[in-house]
């Protein structure tokens, strides 16, 4: 697990290095994204089918950045976040 959230920091780290975003907000950001889908994906798993969790944690996920960003073709932000909840919901359910 530790090894997987130092790929994903290292990932942001590298990715948006020479974006317009700080590298080390946008890593914390997208860690918050993974931790929080593996979190909550893992307490729904115990209450429904696995890959339910996954997918209900994905959709709620959905909603929350098109709220947040505003619209679904926002372009890479929405993209990039989303990539950090699924691999953290799937991480999640595969913890129980």
């Amino acid at each position: 697990m530790r090894v997987l959230i130092l790929v994903c920091l290292l990932m942001s780290m590298n990715q948006f290095a020479e974006a317009a975003i700080d590298p080390y907000q946008e890593a914390i950001d997208q860690t918050a994204h993974f931790t929080v889908g593996a979190v909550i994906s893992y307490g729904l798993s115990f209450y429904m089918p696995p890959v339910s969790a996954a997918f209900t944690v994905i959709g709620a996920a959905y909603a929350r950045e098109v709220i947040q960003h505003g619209s679904p073709t926002d372009g890479d932000g929405i993209k990039r976040d989303m990539l950090y909840w699924t691999i953290g919901a799937f991480v999640g359910v595969n913890l129980h």
